[in-house]
């Protein structure tokens, strides 16, 4: 690292010290090895800006931290081509040229449309299993639990999309997920932990989520 990288390293490290020691506590008591750590999330209509790359920035500094205490770490980029309407312009390869400028190789890329076919049959359990229940043109979980799918235009949640990206990487990635996102996200997972609580009790507790 060179110097001023050394300095915003050390002041993040500082900063979360409490995050992250219990984050690494709660990973040695539930025997993780192996994490799967995503960041940088974007949407295929919206031009990298300063919140992606801080995004970036700080999945490689948990990335250094984790492996400084023996995890091995693998890390995923989630780009969102199902919500947009249309790709504006946005070039895949030249946002993960700037992540590797930051300092972040990016191991696996994954489309959010991908989801799709795992969320289906997640909603089809759900409904088997009489979880479902319909609100004004919406498929939800329970009463007011999480949002499933518009009943009108089967367009699937995003937390149900996550919940199915969530699954995949657990059986694919590592013994647990962390998610690197903007605070805004705090409902959003919420909801895909309420969701993975019916389906998957044991992959809900290896979902967490790291806000900035």
């Amino acid at each position: 690292m060179e110097k001023e990288e050394q300095q915003e390293y050390d002041e993040f490290l500082e900063e979360n010290k409490q995050r992250i020691d219990n984050i690494i506590r709660t990973f040695r008591e539930l025997g993780i090895k192996k994490i799967c750590l995503e960041g940088g999330h974007i949407y295929t209509d919206e031009p990298p800006a300063k919140q992606h790359f801080y995004s970036i920035k700080v999945t490689s500094f948990l990335k250094k931290v984790f492996e400084g205490e023996g995890f091995e770490v693998t890390t995923l980029l989630l780009v969102d081509d199902y919500n947009p309407l249309e790709n504006d312009g946005f070039s895949l390869e030249e946002y993960l040229d700037s992540a590797r400028e930051i300092g972040l190789d990016f191991e696996h890329v994954l489309m959010e449309s991908e989801m799709v076919d795992i969320a289906k049959i997640m909603l089809q359990t759900l409904e088997n299993l009489n979880l479902v229940t319909e609100r004004e043109g919406m498929k939800i979980l329970g009463k007011n639990k999480a949002n499933l799918i518009d009943a009108k235009t089967g367009k699937f949640s995003c937390a149900l999309l996550d919940a199915a990206l969530t699954i995949l990487k657990l059986k694919n990635f590592g013994d647990c997920t962390v998610n690197v996102l903007e605070r805004s996200y705090k409902s959003q997972q919420r909801n895909v932990k309420r969701i993975l609580g019916e389906l998957s009790p044991n992959e809900r507790e290896l979902l967490f989520s790291f806000f900035i």
